[in-house]
């Protein structure tokens, strides 16, 4: 027929042709019309001008300013590999399509009503537009986002399946060896992440050009990269794959300064936070040192005398970013609640107080006073919370980032304080 004849290429699969059509009705009496691909393709009818249904086969013209071929990124050609070229007419055009942004929220409630992986991706494809129009309002008021890379991927995700060579992988494609870290103190057993590694020798003869898209699309989202497990680049723990712990891996060498030196001459206006905690040898001091990359300073490590070798808020040095504790840890009120008696009692001393409330403002205020140029408060720490608005306990797999800011109102009476705050570091 003339409508099998029209169609472009990337309608022409290996297998069925489509794998089901859905409607759904919003409330403002507009028809929204997903046609649901095999993969997992979707088709707004709102993004073009015509999509004529007919048995097994679709006629339908585009929109000029939709199909932009390379507009869209890898990131997003990843998701749906097989039929990556089909994503093309998803242009960053239709990002900032007019006349959909009202719609956005409707939509959620009755995607969860069907019964399909599908629709995850036009998720996907509205929460990135939403991201974009967020973004550009923070910075249309001089506010930046900090976004944060993990070190590893999933064995199960898209950037090891497209590209498996850049992986520690056997030719049945299982890890030989997965990511973690050693026995300390808090944990006899270490901590097994299980992530598959990095073929860093590969990886280095590619001049790096995986991590070159990782951060370049990172860069699109943030203005600062908080780069996790910075001491993964000098050396990483490798444990066997099957093993039930961490206890049985071994140190090997990363990358070092190949790399950092890499993404310095790549990335020469992007911002990076090295995430630098743990076990911090001689050798990654030097790497951070070479790197320039500001390192992390806790405030609760700072004041935990358990913590060895931690830096007091004075000995903070300017190229640093100081934080009252990371996602990892609990509220700086909740860690002050669950210090022994005889490290509270000196914190009480040392600050002259006995209100822990109290306590922890004192805490922030030695970060505000410290050389750090940059400090992070968690909202959670400025409302004076407890453990209850933890957001995540590492080695745990529920009952994490559930915590929810669910009134601005909140914070009204914060913002002078917060705005003085910010006065006073700038001056």
């Amino acid at each position: 027929s003339n409508a099998e004849k029209n169609k472009p290429n990337f309608f022409h699969s290996s297998g069925k042709k489509n794998s089901g059509i859905f409607f759904i009705d919003c409330y403002f009496n507009k028809r929204i019309t997903l046609v649901i691909l095999e993969h997992g393709i979707i088709l707004w009818s709102m993004l073009f001008d015509q999509i004529t249904l007919q048995h097994k086969s679709f006629q339908f013209r585009v929109r000029n300013n939709v199909l932009k071929s390379g507009d869209v990124s890898d990131h997003l050609l990843n998701l749906c590999p097989f039929i990556s070229a089909a994503l093309e007419v998803l242009a960053n055009s239709v990002f900032q399509a007019d006349g959909l942004s009202h719609i956005d929220d409707l939509i959620f409630l009755p995607m969860h009503n069907i019964n399909s992986r599908f629709p995850r991706k036009l998720l996907q494809f509205l929460f990135y537009r939403q991201w974009s129009a967020l973004r550009q309002y923070a910075q249309n008021n001089n506010i930046g986002i900090i976004g944060d890379i993990p070190i590893y991927v999933a064995l199960d995700s898209a950037d090891v399946w497209k590209e498996p060579e850049m992986f520690q992988l056997d030719s049945n494609y299982v890890p030989e060896e997965v990511s973690g870290v050693p026995p300390d103190y808090f944990n006899q057993d270490g901590q097994l992440w299980g992530n598959p590694l990095y073929a860093w020798d590969k990886m280095k003869a590619d001049n790096y050009s995986w991590w070159k898209r990782r951060i370049g699309y990172a860069s699109k989202l943030y203005d600062m990269i908080r780069f996790d497990h910075f001491r993964g680049l000098e050396s990483y723990y490798a444990i066997p794959f099957g093993e039930k712990t961490a206890r049985k891996g071994r140190w090997v060498k990363g990358p070092g300064r190949s790399f950092t030196d890499e993404m310095n001459r790549a990335f020469p206006s992007i911002h990076f936070n090295a995430e630098d905690l743990g076990y911090m040898s001689q050798e990654v001091k030097d790497l951070l040192a070479a790197s320039n990359w500001p390192g992390m300073n806790i405030l609760m490590f700072a004041f935990d005398p358990r913590e060895d070798g931690e830096e007091k808020p004075e000995e903070f040095i300017e190229n640093s970013v100081c934080y009252t504790g990371t996602h990892d840890n609990t509220t700086l009120l909740g860690w002050l609640e669950s210090l022994p008696d005889e490290i509270l009692n000196s914190l009480k001393a040392y600050f002259n107080s006995e209100d822990p409330k109290v306590l922890a403002e004192k805490i922030i205020q030695e970060g505000e006073r410290s050389k750090s140029f940059l400090m992070v408060v968690p909202i959670q720490d400025w409302l004076g919370m407890g453990k209850e608005a933890r957001i995540n306990t590492p080695g745990t797999s529920s009952g994490n980032w559930q915590w929810r800011l669910r009134s601005m109102d909140l914070l009204k009476s914060l913002a002078p304080r917060i705005k003085k705050t910010i006065g006073d570091r700038a001056q």
